[in-house]
């Protein structure tokens, strides 16, 4: 969304799955894990051809920061002027535990916040920063103040292991004020032909992955869920839902949506009228999470 938003105010953007784009590239590491994806210097022939003067990468997972610390270390070795932002539930929730212990007077040690520590990284995001993502590339490329930015992290100095924390950023009150994801920037042909989509028993290998909602009220505490989109569950205005899939239907010949919501049934009215909705658009869906 941020890209299709980014895309609105003018600037040239590139989306990039290195995971993708080198699915056949797969190395197994032990009986149980498989490493997917583009070699070092794949990766590193897409930064040099694009030549972008901010990068932004996302972990949704903490397993994933090795791979995103690479990719920031890659593109510091092409353009070391590019500034490299990293945003996701990872360093959302980890800047939030940071602020936490710097705050609890019973801690022993002093905290870290260990992916800022990696100088690659420039800045990170945290939170629910649609709008406030495309601000920071903006600013970092007319040279104008960023430190007003609501979900902002960044190091005092380059030498610094201190960190400026913006303000947590605010919830949406309205999803549907959002543009719909930047489809267009994605190799959506190859995911089709990979297949691998979240449900493992999809009935159709042109899937749309689509958000009605965002949010949960439950506290569990292995999901960073509350941290990264709140514990009120918001939901988009059904109409917005039923175009965006309507469209997406027409442009890639879907055959099946599947919901990524965490909990969408939590709102029982929303879920009954998108439900009508879905009858008329005559997919087959289901909700993976």
């Amino acid at each position: 969304i941020s890209a299709a938003v980014m895309q609105n105010n003018g600037h040239d953007v590139k989306i990039h799955d290195t995971a993708l784009e080198g699915w056949s590239n797969q190395q197994q590491l032990d009986h149980k894990t498989v490493m997917i994806g583009q070699s070092d210097a794949q990766i590193e022939k897409v930064i040099t051809d694009f030549d972008p003067d901010v990068v932004g990468i996302s972990a949704l997972f903490s397993n994933l920061t090795d791979s995103a610390r690479n990719i920031a270390r890659i593109v510091k070795q092409v353009k070391p002027s590019a500034k490299v932002v990293f945003g996701g539930n990872h360093i959302s929730n980890s800047v939030a535990g940071y602020a936490r212990a710097l705050s609890d007077p019973t801690t022993k040690k002093s905290p870290r916040l260990i992916d800022m520590e990696d100088r690659n990284i420039d800045y990170a995001m945290r939170g629910e920063v649609d709008w406030e993502f495309p601000r920071l590339v903006n600013g970092l490329i007319n040279q104008t103040p960023v430190d007003d930015i609501p979900g902002l992290v960044m190091r005092h100095s380059k030498e610094s292991s201190t960190y400026f924390i913006g303000a947590t950023p605010g919830r949406l009150a309205s999803l549907s004020s959002l543009p719909h994801p930047a489809r267009d920037l994605v190799n959506m042909e190859g995911y089709f032909e990979i297949g691998a989509f979240h449900s493992a028993k999809s009935k159709s290998k042109r899937v749309l992955s689509v958000m009605a909602s965002r949010g949960c009220p439950e506290k569990c505490t292995f999901c960073t869920t509350p941290e990264m989109w709140g514990s009120e569950v918001r939901w988009r205005d059904t109409e917005d839902i039923a175009r965006e899939i309507r469209e997406a239907k027409a442009k890639y010949n879907i055959g099946e949506i599947q919901f990524e919501d965490d909990t969408i049934t939590a709102r029982k009215k929303n879920l009954l009228e998108l439900c009508t909705e879905l009858e008329k658009i005559g997919l087959p869906w289901c909700t993976p999470n």
